[in-house]
């Protein structure tokens, strides 16, 4: 009992000390600017353990003040997790200016698709007991979400792999960070919803954001490879390079 205690804490307070690191070692190597809202994310992140360890540890705090406090700070992560997809498929592509506004549109078109997808997984488990509200925002509509935001990753994967886009490693470490926790929380969600809530799937959600923060911090502390020009295209070449990708992408 007291093994598994200190690995569930270990587990709480462990991965907020990474994103610690990680956003010191953006604002050290100059990525804070283009990562801007995913040092926001991380702020966030570590700002709810306090007021998490004070829930959990105060008498005073309900079960149902519990649910509401954890449905808004799930509200805000949602938010920026949003902010954050949208700011890798930017990143991902602003080399290529025709690639960018292709990127873009494809972003809001998935984003509607995915959306109709996720409205009607909600829809079918609304609760029928209003008292039960608070908790199903806090579960259903997370899982509902996170549909939506994993299905956003998996296209920028596929934008690159179709595209043949080289990944910034960063860039690559942070998709691929949120793709592994949102997929594993949305198997754990789901299966929780037909086998019922055991505690075990907390401690899998918890160690996936864990192993997760490990995934974001190594991608940042890896070097980026130097790339050495030997010779620099002139702007005519660059010029008729974008005007091919744009006939390329233009509907046929």
């Amino acid at each position: 009992m007291i093994i598994r205690t200190t690995f569930w804490w270990y587990l709480l307070v462990a991965p907020h000390v990474l994103l610690l690191w990680i956003l010191i070692v953006l604002y050290r190597k100059g990525f804070e600017k283009q990562h801007r809202t995913f040092s926001y994310y991380l702020i966030y992140e570590i700002i709810q353990l306090p007021f998490t360890v004070y829930s959990i540890l105060s008498h005073d705090i309900s079960d149902e003040t519990y649910w509401k406090v954890y449905a808004i700070f799930l509200a805000g992560s949602v938010f920026l997790r949003f902010g954050v997809i949208y700011e890798l498929f930017r990143n991902l592509s602003k080399t290529y200016p025709s690639l960018e506004r292709f990127s873009k549109s494809l972003f809001r078109a998935l984003a509607v698709i995915l959306f109709f997808i996720a409205t009607g997984l909600v829809a079918s488990a609304w609760p029928g007991n209003v008292h039960e509200l608070t908790r199903f925002i806090a579960n259903v509509l997370d899982r509902g979400v996170n549909v939506l935001q994993l299905g956003l990753l998996l296209g920028l994967f596929g934008i690159a792999k179709f595209f043949g886009l080289s990944w910034r490693k960063h860039v690559f470490g942070i998709t691929l960070g949120f793709a592994m926790y949102l997929s594993v929380q949305l198997m754990a969600a789901a299966i929780q919803a037909e086998w019922g809530d055991f505690k075990i799937f907390d401690y899998i959600t918890m160690a996936i954001f864990h192993a997760s923060a490990l995934v974001w911090l190594l991608y940042v502390l890896v070097p980026e490879p130097q790339t050495v020009l030997t010779s620099v295209p002139d702007a005519a070449d660059v010029a008729a390079w974008n005007r091919e990708v744009e006939r390329l992408l233009q509907p046929k």
